[in-house]
């Protein structure tokens, strides 16, 4: 096999494990924030990874431009990916995130199938 047909399959194999790797965060970001009535917990680190991750692989260069494209409120982003006080945010909004993430997994298989 070639250096070119190896490095097709190499790709490949990339893009695979990273729908199965946003796939698995989703479901770690739903398992570890915790529902409680109308919140969640919040576990920044992992929302941070996990929105950050969405940032990259659907080219979106700001915090501002994510809001508009999850339809949630900047402060609400940031409230998810930044150490503070808070501990918990509205459950739709991580539900939101969690779903995006599904969808960017989805999305990114259709493409390279």
């Amino acid at each position: 096999m070639s250096k070119e047909a190896t490095s097709y399959q190499l790709e490949q194999e990339a893009d695979r494990l990273f729908v199965q790797m946003m796939r698995t965060l989703a479901e770690a970001v739903d398992n570890r924030c915790l529902v409680h009535g109308r919140l969640r917990y919040i576990d920044v680190p992992l929302l941070n990874k996990s929105i950050h991750l969405i940032m990259i692989y659907r080219q979106i260069d700001t915090i501002n431009q994510l809001s508009k494209e999850l339809n949630l409120a900047f402060a609400t982003i940031n409230r998810m990916i930044r150490v503070s006080e808070a501990q918990t945010v509205n459950r739709k909004s991580v539900d939101k995130v969690i779903e995006f993430m599904y969808k960017t997994a989805d999305e990114y298989e259709k493409n390279y199938k």
